[in-house]
């Protein structure tokens, strides 16, 4: 009697990769064997060559640093970026001058900016706004790309598997682990998972991996996989310090997903042809687009929002939860239904990651104002109102960032952090303190404090107000789960929480030092904590302990107001 491939573990006569390497037996269930489903692990099976003659071709060492040479500048594609391609948008795009190709920047030029770290991709950014007429979205073929089964060689498991443990909380846009052999991934997001792992569990430099992995994205077919694998890059090249690098990444990502029609409402539901993970994936693939954009505008200096929709149709995303057990019907939840719950008799069940949208839209309209030419008192308080109540209208299950088992929810996390940095940029700017201080003038993440709005009469309400929401982002630090768990723009949100209470300890040095010290003492704590995983701690825990040090020893009005800007 022969034994069947969903045999006992005894009697199995097939065993997953993961027990063949650790020599243990295994049950050959093919959808996932035992020891694979309690730890969480992927559960491959591929042909045994035990009997062959001959050796195994050699696996591919795309992540090993030693065996990569570098690459020359012809083997690079510098994109051509059309316009043109969002004709078929139903909303307008901020276009910046990144997305224009420039005769004088060249292949030579390019792999220079990436490979010695020489930012020469733009200057700045200027606003143009295209509008679309609104037509309706027709998918003739799967815009989610097909792709044969990875074998064991074209990925690392255990780099994937820390990707998903320290990178996927805090930006979920990707399939859940398991669903992830299942759905055929693309080479080059596998690649960029693993680039994104080796910053947490590899001391070794990353530097000749990325100057692979970013020619490979680029010259990648279209396809939501390749949107996915740009805005990882993107946040991962944010937090190595390459600012240009990554709003580049950020600009191809947003073209790409206009000329895909991601921003339509049903695209998601259309281009999965039934499947719902992808069809979550997709979605969540165009949310964080938007929540990376307007990040990076409020926190990365000398950018702007790319994307500028007035309206944002696709549906909200479901629980994380919902997501990871491939739930048979997910939620349907649109931004008006989440907008208008305050007014609704029925019970509207909100996710962690929709209460993250909801923060990201309140950063976005308090930029819009910081920026305006013209604001208005009646527009501030709107704002204002708004924040405050964001979190009172927290459900009774996200009050709280820390679960009743321990566990941390990062999409209330960073949704706490996005409220908090919304609540500096309306308040500082209007309170008597902000003028007075020369640290403003270098440090406006980006230009997002603005100016200070003289059709507002100066108060300590607008004072405390920032120092409520500077110790708030603080305090974030204090909770039970390391600081490596929170999403890499951590580092650039402990820099605006630590310069916005110095600028407050300037005004009254004598009373306020004893109050903010400890905060500003465990920022820079938690900086130099992340220096190891992400180069834009060092340089920003350098900067504010400087700051400090020129602070605490100065005597004199000019020795106590040191220049520090936000990391650049």
């Amino acid at each position: 009697m022969g034994a069947s491939p969903n045999a006992t573990a005894g009697t199995a006569q097939i065993a997953c990769l993961n027990c063949r390497q650790r020599h243990q037996k295994c049950d050959g269930n093919i959808a996932s064997c035992e020891r694979c489903a309690k730890s969480n692990l992927i559960c491959q099976y591929i042909p045994s060559r035990r009997g062959l003659r001959f050796p195994p071709e050699r696996e591919p060492q795309f992540l090993h640093a030693t065996s990569l040479e570098p690459s020359t500048p012809a083997d690079l594609w510098y994109p051509h970026v059309d316009l043109n391609i969002h004709q078929q948008a139903n909303m307008d795009i901020a276009s910046p001058d990144i997305l224009v190709s420039d005769d004088s920047f060249g292949v030579d030029n390019f792999f220079l900016s990436f490979s010695s770290g020489d930012t020469q991709l733009c200057d700045d950014y200027r606003t143009e706004t295209f509008s679309m007429p609104h037509d309706t979205m027709s998918i003739d073929q799967p815009i989610l790309s097909r792709h044969d089964v990875p074998s064991q060689g074209d990925f690392d498991t255990p780099l994937i598997e820390s990707y998903y443990m320290y990178f996927h909380p805090s930006h979920p846009l990707l399939p859940p682990l398991k669903s992830l052999l299942r759905l055929r991934p693309p080479h080059y997001l596998l690649r960029t998972m693993e680039f994104t792992a080796l910053h947490y569990v590899s001391r070794a430099s990353t530097d000749l991996t990325r100057r692979e992995i970013v020619p490979l994205v680029y010259n990648a077919d279209d396809a939501v996989e390749k949107v996915q694998a740009l805005i990882i890059l993107s946040i991962v090249l944010h937090s190595r310090d390459e600012p240009k690098e990554a709003r580049y990444c950020l600009a191809q990502a947003i073209q790409l997903a206009f000329k895909l029609n991601m921003h339509h409402k049903h695209f998601a539901e259309e281009s999965a042809l039934g499947d719902l993970v992808r069809e979550e994936s997709s979605r969540r693939t165009w949310w964080e687009l938007f929540i990376v954009d307007v990040t990076q505008a409020a926190l990365q200096f000398g950018s702007t929002l790319i994307i500028n929709l007035d309206r944002l149709e696709p549906f909200l995303p479901c629980e994380e939860e919902s997501f990871c057990d491939e739930l048979s019907v997910l939620e349907s939840l649109t931004l008006k239904d989440l907008e208008d719950r305050a007014f609704s008799k029925r019970v509207v069940n909100v996710s962690s990651y929709a209460y993250r949208i909801e923060a990201c839209i309140l950063l976005r309209d308090v930029l819009g104002l910081t920026r305006a030419a013209n604001s208005c008192p009646q527009t501030y308080k709107v704002l204002d109102a708004k924040i405050t109540g964001w979190f009172y209208h927290l459900s009774g299950s996200h009050r709280g960032p820390i679960s009743s088992d321990g566990k941390s929810n990062e999409m209330i996390i960073q949704a706490i952090m996005l409220v908090h940095c919304a609540s500096i940029f309306l308040s500082l700017p209007r309170s008597p303190v902000f003028p007075s201080s020369r640290i403003m003038e270098t440090l406006i993440c980006g230009g997002s404090l603005g100016k200070n709005d003289i059709r507002l009469p100066f108060s300590h309400l607008h004072t405390a107000k920032a120092a409520k929401a500077a110790i708030g982002i603080s305090e974030l630090s204090c909770l039970p789960v390391p600081a490596s768990s929170h999403t890499p723009f951590y580092t650039c949100f402990l820099v605006l929480s630590s310069v916005t209470q110095l600028v407050i300890c300037l005004s009254d040095r004598q009373h306020l030092l004893e109050k903010y010290v400890p905060f500003l003492s465990m920022n820079i704590g938690v900086l130099k904590s992340l220096r190891s995983i992400w180069p834009i701690a060092t340089g920003s825990s350098d900067r504010i302990q400087n700051c400090i040090w020129d602070f605490f020893r100065g005597d004199s009005e000019d020795r106590s107001t040191p220049d520090i800007a936000l990391p650049s």
